[in-house]
């Protein structure tokens, strides 16, 4: 019996000589070429874009087949922090030998099922769904949409393994391309706000001299510091008090027989 060897381990996504040979024409594609095409698009295709997430096969065999709610609150516990920034979820399903494809897109809470031997997979997709749910979702209790998504078909027994991985890695590049999208039209807009924005100009007020020798009876006083001339008494401009103003009016220049002048106004 010849031993089933490692011939190819890429980020511990190992494929043995009989998945190898599953390659081959009218083979059906293995669990573990799945997760090692998985792991491709994860780590190199889409490593720039980690909103999307590619379920191996073995986890999502264990959901869907779950008989218990304890068995998927213990896989959500366990893929919490994974799950935490993804916004899209691709999952293989695999039921009586058929391979279809199960996405879960959290901006709509919708799950889309992609089958290429028509509904084939559809009943057992809808009710794996719930148990999905229960692990991408623990807290959602509004429920969710399901949709059977019109995808090309295979025209033969075997292929559908092939079908899930090209259609994954389509749907993985239309989501991200968008995203990237929106984020660069974002990006647009606000630069053409700021560029929009009008520049105010500050005109500098000319300071004048308050000569000591001048009456500045009925005249405006100019303040030094901001050289607004403001009347002797209450501030036309802002109702500030007498004593107020003259502190505002009081300049170096004045001498003291004048500062007496405008105390006793």
């Amino acid at each position: 019996m010849t031993a089933d060897l490692v011939v190819l381990d890429f980020e511990n996504a190992e494929v043995r000589t009989s998945d190898y040979e599953s390659l081959k024409p009218s083979g059906w594609l293995t669990g573990e070429i799945i997760n090692f095409y998985w792991t491709f698009l994860e780590r190199r295709e889409f490593r720039t874009e980690p909103c999307v997430l590619f379920l191996g096969t073995y986890t999502a065999y264990r959901i869907s087949n779950a008989e218990s709610a304890a068995v998927t609150d213990n896989i959500s516990a366990q893929l919490s922090d994974e799950l935490n920034h993804r916004q899209l979820i691709l999952i293989p399903l695999n039921h009586r030998s058929h391979w279809s494809l199960l996405v879960y897109c959290r901006l709509t809470r919708t799950f889309y099922h992609y089958d290429s031997i028509s509904k084939h997979n559809r009943d057992f997709a809808e009710r794996a769904a719930g148990r999905f749910l229960r692990v991408l979702e623990p807290k959602l209790k509004d429920g969710f949409y399901f949709k059977s998504m019109q995808t090309p078909q295979q025209n033969n027994d075997y292929d559908c393994g092939i079908y899930v991985l090209a259609i994954a890695e389509e749907l993985a590049r239309r989501f991200i391309n968008n995203k990237r999208k929106t984020r660069d039209q974002g990006a647009r807009v606000r630069k053409e706000r700021v560029e929009r924005q009008p520049v105010q100009r500050v005109e500098k007020q000319p300071v004048q001299r308050v000569d000591a020798k001048s009456d500045v009876r009925g005249r405006g006083a100019v303040s030094r510091d901001t050289g607004v001339s403001k009347d002797v008494g209450t501030s036309k401009d802002t109702g500030v008090s007498r004593d107020t103003s003259m502190a505002h009016t009081m300049t170096p220049s004045m001498s003291a027989a004048h500062v007496q002048q405008l105390q006793q106004r």
